[in-house]
């Protein structure tokens, strides 16, 4: 039976980790401690294995761990030998193409990709992890394009360079996980069943009216602010206001 790794031993891969990586991949090699070690780093504190290593700062360990729900490594690596390995003796890895998409985008197209995953597909705490995989997924583009001209392209801070070339470095250890295709399956409603609406906007308002209408109930609206959500449910029957 495996014993619980100690905050002491934690730090001590990862000081070995950051000791080994190569240049320009410490904080590569960091990110990669916190993917490989994530279950036993979320029994931990973060700040303590950070200050056994001698380290500061754990914004990447946590990355690292985040990332373990989009990706994985790839066949054949080992990232458990990144701490065992001197800093003379390397793990020598292929640059292989993760994505086969087309190679051809431009700095406006891959602007506007890593603006809509940024402002409109990171979850809520996981802006920074979708930069990295932003350039992770579209490393093979990004590698034919300035990165500096792409983020500026997006509206976005220029530190967003920083985790984006993270993600492309880190196409040489890790590949996307299998998460299987989303259930397409038709969404069925029944005039017994309520309904809500996040947004009291003009699109909203006029579909909520069509819907009660028929007959199907609209039972609570949000909206940024309760003026809008109040006008939105004053057309409608038992329509609640929520917060």
């Amino acid at each position: 039976m495996d014993m619980a790794m100690t905050v002491s031993e934690a730090g001590y891969i990862l000081r070995r980790m950051y000791s080994n990586a190569p240049y320009g991949e410490k904080s590569v090699y960091i990110i990669l401690f916190g993917f490989e070690y994530a279950a036993d780093l979320a029994r931990l504190s973060l700040s303590g294995v950070i200050r056994e290593a001698g380290l500061s700062g754990t914004v990447e360990i946590r990355h690292g761990t985040k990332l373990t729900k989009y990706l994985e490594p790839k066949p054949g690596v080992n990232i458990r030998q990144l701490a065992r390995r001197s800093g003379v003796e390397r793990i020598r890895l292929p640059r292989v193409s993760v994505s086969g998409r087309n190679t051809t985008m431009t700095v406006e197209e891959a602007g506007g990709v890593l603006r809509r995953m940024y402002n409109h597909d990171a979850p809520y705490g996981e802006k920074s992890v979708y930069l990295i995989l932003f350039g992770f997924v579209y490393a093979d583009n990004l590698a034919r394009l300035s990165i500096s001209r792409v983020v500026r392209a997006s509206g976005l801070h220029r530190s967003a360079d920083v985790q984006i070339r993270h993600g492309m470095k880190l196409t040489r250890y890790l590949q996307l996980r299998d998460l299987g295709q989303p259930d397409r399956s038709p969404i069925e409603f029944t005039k017994s069943a309520p309904i809500g609406f996040i947004g009291a906007g003009a699109v909203g308002g006029s579909l909520s009216v069509a819907l009660s209408r028929a007959g199907y109930p609209v039972a609570a609206v949000a909206s940024r602010t309760t003026q809008s959500a109040r006008e939105f449910a004053e057309r409608l029957p038992d329509c609640a206001v929520r917060a």
